[in-house]
């Protein structure tokens, strides 16, 4: 099994498509935990450059309250999102707005795993659960709707600057 675990996480790595990359990190990640591992999410650090910085603890710091930015995949497209997040001790709350609307934020995230939670409700009933890790270039993660489907998404603080 972890034979498999780590051709499926080279695949992550040099993967060209971040479609698939997100599809196999949901796999990757899934297999760790259905193996009884309870480490830092590996699978996660191979979408990063920095691979030491999901080898520790996240910290307060790592989680700053304010405008987040990014996208979410669908059908192989990408459709950009605005989030207000607030996160303290643990709770996330906050809300936001993309293609389909506004919608509200509430959640979890842990320190000691980098692991984030969180379901957007959107106004008219529709709720979408996100589960991701805090890596260095964000928050990378899959969400996933009922009779819907699911996929990747990536969000990171809107002043956060990548390195080239």
């Amino acid at each position: 099994m972890l034979e498999g675990l780590l051709s499926v996480a080279s695949f992550v790595q040099a993967s060209p498509s971040r479609g698939y990359a997100f599809q196999a990190l949901h796999v990757v990640h899934d297999a760790w935990l259905s193996c009884g591992l309870r480490i830092f999410p590996v699978s996660a650090s191979f979408l990063s450059t920095d691979k030491a910085f999901m080898l520790t603890a996240a910290t307060e710091h790592d989680f700053p309250s304010g405008p987040w930015t990014g996208f979410y995949q669908f059908e192989g497209s990408e459709y950009p999102q605005q989030l207000m997040l607030r996160f303290v001790g643990g709770v996330i709350t906050g809300g936001g707005m993309d293609n389909l609307g506004e919608f509200t934020i509430k959640g979890s995230y842990e320190l000691d795993t980098r692991e984030v939670r969180w379901t957007k409700n959107y106004q008219g009933g529709r709720s979408v659960v996100c589960r991701g890790f805090r890596e260095g270039r964000g928050i990378w993660g899959t969400w996933s709707m009922p009779d819907v489907g699911h996929s990747g998404f990536h969000v990171w603080p809107r002043t956060h600057v990548f390195a080239a």
